[in-house]
């Protein structure tokens, strides 16, 4: 899975925020905890590379050139920060409204190792800056958009104060939730697939097709869909891809529970 997938998550849930707690009900830890080990895997795997990358400056090799790697991974980092900074912001909301304490723990765990990733990647960027001018330049322009996107969407949040927790600019939040308008449904409905239309197009621009950790991003997608109950899903709908993940999620969840019930007639029939 792309970290544009990712990004395109945060984007629905930005948006669906109030359904995710309007009932009061407590999510799935067990789904929140799968989030937190994909994630911290992909910290790990972070930071690795980004170990590899300053080893490669540090030692350059006409042979070599680290900067398409380089590339990919940073970009990972800031489109998928999307996905974190949201969540983080809905899983706190979440425990606030419930008087809870373990999701929002696991959502800050993530937050700041992903911080600590973008920090070190940011830095990496810097000071090779006069190696690759070109380079560090496509990659900033991701970076200040992911930014501006992350505000306008946690602008989109319930709790506003909590979403200023996680953004980058509180004056430019507080700018874009002012400028949203009192619509009635249609037109709420209306806006919101526009606004999820415009993140897509603006995640289709000039960032890489290939990412560095499919496999992780995918069992971080699954993670927090699964923390989210189906009849949550509002008219707006979600992007096809990520309805795919809800119908496999649904599906290997009754082959496991086939599977257990096969397993425990057979002991029963053993004992019998």
């Amino acid at each position: 899975m792309h970290a544009t997938q990712l990004a395109e998550i945060g984007g629905w849930l930005s948006i669906s925020s109030d359904l995710f707690i309007r009932e009061g009900q407590q999510a799935n830890l067990k789904s929140a905890m799968r989030y937190w080990a994909a994630s911290k895997c992909r910290l790990q795997r972070w930071q690795a590379a980004l170990k590899v990358f300053e080893d490669d400056f540090a030692n350059p090799c006409e042979m070599h050139d680290p900067w398409h790697a380089v590339e990919t991974v940073v970009q990972e980092i800031l489109v998928s920060e999307v996905l974190t900074r949201i969540w983080t912001a809905v899983l706190v909301q979440h425990d606030r409204v419930l008087a809870h304490q373990e999701l929002q723990s696991i959502g800050h765990s993530v937050f700041i190792g992903h911080l600590e990733a973008r920090n070190r990647a940011l830095r990496l960027l810097l000071e090779n800056r006069p190696v690759n001018q070109a380079a560090f330049d496509r990659v900033d322009e991701i970076r200040r958009r992911m930014e501006r996107w992350i505000d306008l969407l946690l602008s989109r949040v319930t709790d506003l104060e909590v979403a200023i927790q996680f953004g980058f600019e509180e004056s430019r939040i507080r700018d874009f939730a002012a400028d949203r308008p009192m619509e009635n449904d249609e037109q709420l409905q209306q806006a919101r697939k526009l606004l999820l239309a415009s993140l897509s197009a603006s995640l289709k621009r000039g960032i890489k097709t290939w990412t560095a950790n499919p496999d992780l991003n995918r069992e971080i997608a699954a993670g927090v869909l699964a923390c989210v109950p189906s009849d949550r899903f509002d008219s707006v709908g979600l992007p096809k891809t990520i309805t795919l993940m809800q119908m496999e999620q649904i599906h290997n969840d009754t082959h496991e529970m086939v599977t257990n019930l096969i397993d425990n007639e057979d002991q029963f029939a053993l004992g019998c």
